[in-house]
């Protein structure tokens, strides 16, 4: 079970974690607010926003299978929704810094394509080494530069795009709301 808001963590989580990437690169899970909480972040930095999501059924309403307890008793529903997100990856540098914002993201690209569907097709996994197979289908898109000069003239930037799919599962009893499954 994996929420659009948990894969965008999944997803820095792994470049965090990868030898390409620099160790001294910075991660922000949304749209940074550099005049508040982000003002300190520094360059580089890989920010990773979700531009769009969408589920296949907004009311949470695909039957998937019964809840049993230990003996075996039917004790509550479980339902699957899936979404579908568009992810987008921009990789922020000063100009004039030892980093170049290319180098950045061809090296985010092939950190990342591992998991392509359409390529070696790795599953994701969370800080604790879990395989997250409910990320179902991972695809990179465009990547480019992106560069602001009139806005941020001594900024370089890349965007990379992708499109990320999953699922979520959730589960009822006859006296409890829906709640969240856990386990996977």
């Amino acid at each position: 079970m994996v929420q659009s808001r948990e894969a965008l963590k999944i997803i820095g989580d792994t470049l965090r974690r990868s030898q390409k990437m620099p160790e001294d690169m910075s991660y922000v899970l949304r749209e940074p607010d550099v005049e508040g909480q982000d003002a300190a972040v520094s360059v580089p930095v890989t920010i990773l926003q979700d531009t769009d999501t969408t589920r296949d059924d907004p009311a949470n309403s695909n039957f998937n299978g019964y809840l049993t307890n230990d003996a075996g008793e039917e004790v509550g529903k479980i339902y699957e929704t899936h979404w579908e997100m568009s992810l987008q990856i921009d990789i922020w540098t000063a100009a004039g810094s030892d980093v170049d914002v290319d180098t950045l993201g061809q090296q985010l690209h092939e950190v990342l394509y591992a998991y392509d569907t359409r390529g070696p097709d790795k599953t994701f996994v969370d800080e604790d080494g879990e395989k997250r197979e409910m990320i179902y289908d991972f695809t990179l898109q465009d990547g480019s530069r992106d560069d602001n000069l009139d806005q941020t003239p001594t900024i370089w930037r890349w965007r990379q795009q992708a499109r990320v799919r999953g699922a979520e599962l959730l589960t009822t009893t006859s006296t409890e709301p829906p709640v969240r499954n856990v386990t996977q």
